[in-house]
């Protein structure tokens, strides 16, 4: 993961150091000023870019400041996933795994799943990937990610959109790269995305719903993730009571310590961070 980081994110950094705007707003400015007034505490317009910078250049300094915290809550789900009864009932597939990643950004969870599946087998991820995000800057740096051979198996499949506003896009997508692979679960995933205030639950439940009733025989497993605040977390119970079909649930509450791979420094160290405070809900349908 670390040569992947350096691949994706460290060199494209390396080389702004000759742009005086990057120079004066980042450079120049603590980490403190960089999260709290650039990317606003991971709300920054990824659209238009902030502070002057090219919404490029403020997506990669997200990825400086957020990929790897939210890689390791990801990569977290997963693992009580593979080991909770969800698992052992549908374990993760060995030949395909199909994931619609609604606020994908730059790819975080594709690339914590992959993570979690070479540890565990020994082996590249086969993956059907679907990464919605309204940033264009985004889904670049998420098909980067994506090309990346050390993490994904030449089998997989990458799609990658700026909108899906209805269910016919996702149930066009599905049908196109799961038709040998019917037996096994869809999952749906929602990192972080419930703490938008741009967020439309109610639109983002009819579609879920027009989705599920159209693979009525499926099973589908959400995994939803979040810091454990409540006014953050409203649209997230709302969506839940929305929801048209029964389902399972594991939910829990942790703070999830992790270490920092800092590319910035010569030695490439790994420092100690604060701890993730992490809400978290796996959901079987």
């Amino acid at each position: 993961m670390k040569a992947v980081i350096d691949e994706v994110v460290a060199k494209p950094y390396f080389q702004q150091k000759h742009c005086t705007r990057w120079k004066q707003n980042v450079v120049q400015k603590d980490e403190s000023f960089q999260r709290k007034s650039i990317l606003r505490q991971g709300k920054a317009n990824f659209i238009t870019g902030e502070s002057d910078l090219t919404p490029d250049q403020t997506a990669l300094l997200y990825c400086r400041h957020y990929l790897q915290m939210h890689l390791m809550s990801s990569r977290y789900l997963f693992d009580v996933y593979a080991d909770s009864q969800f698992g052992r009932e549908f374990p993760l597939n060995p030949d395909q795994i199909t994931m619609i990643d609604f606020g994908c950004g730059p790819m975080t969870s594709g690339l914590a799943l992959a993570w979690h599946y070479q540890e565990r087998h020994n082996t590249k991820l086969a993956m059907n990937y679907f990464g919605i995000d309204h940033a264009p800057a985004m889904l670049k740096l998420a098909k980067n990610f994506s090309q990346n051979n050390q993490l994904f198996s030449q089998n997989s499949n990458f799609h990658f959109l700026t909108e899906c506003d209805n269910s016919k896009v996702l149930i066009k997508y599905i049908k196109s790269v799961e038709n040998q692979h019917q037996k096994y679960p869809v999952f749906l995933n929602f990192s972080y995305l419930f703490a938008s205030d741009s967020l439309d639950q109610c639109q983002l439940v009819n579609i879920i719903n027009n989705t599920l009733e159209y693979f009525n025989k499926r099973s589908f497993i959400i995994l939803f993730q979040n810091p454990p605040l409540p006014y953050l977390n409203q649209k997230w119970f709302d969506f839940k009571k929305q929801l048209a079909y029964k389902f399972d649930a594991i939910q829990g509450e942790i703070k999830l310590p992790y270490y920092e791979y800092q590319f910035l420094e010569q030695n490439r160290s790994e420092i100690m961070k604060p701890r993730i405070n992490l809400y978290y809900e796996i959901i079987s349908i």
